[in-house]
């Protein structure tokens, strides 16, 4: 049973509105030339090739990131980051040298969100400015984004007591 959970998934209006435009120009594409039979461009594409565009853009990409999310959870051995549906990592205590909630700049220090950094400096974030550092044994940087940085800290460091 893990003693800290979090789940959070993308909040940033952009990314919605980014989402929402290219599904739209999915759809748009699939009635123009599919639906209306008017070939979309100066050289369009074929329909099979139109139909794929608009399921990748209209459906795929939708439900690719209503699934997206950051979940983090605490064992008493462990600590696990699943970025689904892309990867998960596991961080056992005893790689564990420390842990301390921090604020952090995701553009400046990291690139942005999501799987982000460079070398031995990572991090897993979803969205704002607060995280959890981890300081690993081998001397490898973690940061794990967190809307609970205190209670975040609180369970890692717990585990490390063991």
């Amino acid at each position: 049973m893990p003693t800290y959970t979090e789940t959070q998934r993308p909040r940033q209006t952009w990314f919605f509105l980014i989402i929402a435009l290219l599904a739209l120009f999915g759809w748009g594409l699939f009635i123009q030339q599919i639906v209306r039979r008017k070939p979309v461009g100066d050289n369009p594409m074929s329909d099979v090739g139109a139909t794929i565009v608009a399921a990748l853009l209209g459906l795929a990409l939708p439900a690719f990131f209503l699934w997206f999310k950051l979940e983090t959870a605490v064992y008493p051995d462990r600590v696990e980051i699943r970025m689904a549906p892309l990867t998960r990592r596991v961080i056992r205590a005893s790689e564990i040298a420390g842990a301390e909630a921090r604020t952090y700049r995701p553009l400046r220090e990291f690139g942005g969100w999501g799987i982000r950094g460079w070398g031995a400096n990572k991090a897993y974030n979803m969205s704002g400015d607060q995280g959890v550092q981890l300081v690993l044994t081998n001397g490898n940087r973690i940061l794990i984004g967190t809307q609970h940085p205190q209670e975040l800290e609180a369970a890692i460091t717990s585990i490390l007591q063991q």
